[in-house]
């Protein structure tokens, strides 16, 4: 949901309104591309204005990202990683009409995503110390911050592929499916949330599974010391 807006913006801004600066003697070999879709853009927004707009999230994010660990302790990392993730999906989902109503709204927007991203990173890590053991901490942090790179590899092809259609205008599908797809986790999380209700006994096994790898972790480190 982050990194869609760089695949978007191609086909969101009119490219051919904002012509780059060239030497007054010069070659320029022009070629017509293949598929005109990205040449339908509508937004008037300068390169200027497109950088800002793309790294908008990452000063929204430089805020949060200070003080989120507070927060996470002190109202539960649970809870604030599924209020993040439910803002990133509506602001997510409403990009097409926040940015038709004007630059600064959607800019704006995205800055409020930077802000809800601030704030998953440090709870998912409080999360990974409460509910796996040492010896599994590494291993949990690889696959989620790889599933990030994955993400944002596989979601920049998918994007550009959405970019091209003509349904409802091509690009606003890029948002309304990842929209979506973020509403989907955000069920699955809210269904988490009631698992020591749902499955008691899983949940008691986990716990003592944790117990018994922390109390293997002591008597390691007895022994290596003794």
């Amino acid at each position: 949901m982050r990194t869609n807006i760089g695949i978007s913006m191609v086909c969101m801004v009119n490219s051919t309104a904002y012509t780059s600066k060239a030497y007054d003697n010069g070659t320029a070999i022009i070629t017509k591309p293949k598929n005109p879709a990205c040449q339908r853009g509508t937004f008037l927004w300068n390169p200027e204005m497109q950088g800002v707009l793309i790294s908008s999230t990452a000063y929204g994010s430089i805020i949060t990202i200070l003080f989120a660990g507070y927060i996470a302790d002190s109202y539960g990392p649970r809870l604030v990683c599924l209020i993040a993730l439910i803002l990133y999906a509506i602001v997510t989902l409403l990009s097409p009409f926040l940015a038709s109503l004007n630059y600064v709204v959607f800019l704006i927007a995205r800055s409020i995503m930077g802000l809800a991203e601030g704030c998953v990173w440090p709870c998912a890590a409080a999360l990974i110390v409460k509910w796996f053991p040492k010896t599994e901490r590494s291993t949990v942090a690889a696959i989620y911050t790889s599933g990030n790179q994955l993400g944002a590899s596989v979601g920049s092809f998918v994007s550009a592929k959405l970019c091209l259609l003509t349904f409802l205008g091509g690009w606003p599908l890029i948002f309304y499916i990842y929209g979506i797809l973020g509403i989907a986790c955000i069920i699955l999380c809210i269904r988490d949330l009631n698992r020591s209700i749902v499955i008691p006994f899983l949940c008691c096994l986990n716990d003592r599974y944790c117990v018994c790898q922390k109390h293997l972790e002591k008597e390691i480190i007895r022994v290596t010391l003794a």
